[in-house]
């Protein structure tokens, strides 16, 4: 049973990213690093985290079926062992 669910999931997943890939490229202030199981990694200018992240963020969560999905967004200084979690505010 799960098994079906993880795979939708996952496959939800893939088109959001190639939807951000779409969106930001050529952007120099934003790049898709690499995806990580169910994590996104970007690189982003630090003055402008929160215009992207407010971007990301909506972009992530939709999906045709109208499931309500949660996306938490960290930010790792100076490196991803570090992270610390971001709060979006609607």
């Amino acid at each position: 049973d799960g098994f079906i669910v993880h795979n939708s999931c996952g496959d939800l997943f893939n088109h959001r990213i190639a939807d951000l890939g779409e969106k930001f490229h050529g952007d120099d202030n934003i790049h898709l690093l690499m995806q990580v199981h169910d994590e996104l990694v970007c690189e982003i200018r630090t003055e402008l985290l929160a215009k992207y992240i407010y971007q990301i963020v909506p972009i992530l969560e939709y999906n045709e079926f109208n499931i309500p999905l949660k996306v938490d967004v960290a930010i790792g200084r100076p490196s991803l062992a570090q992270k610390e979690k971001y709060i979006v505010k609607v």
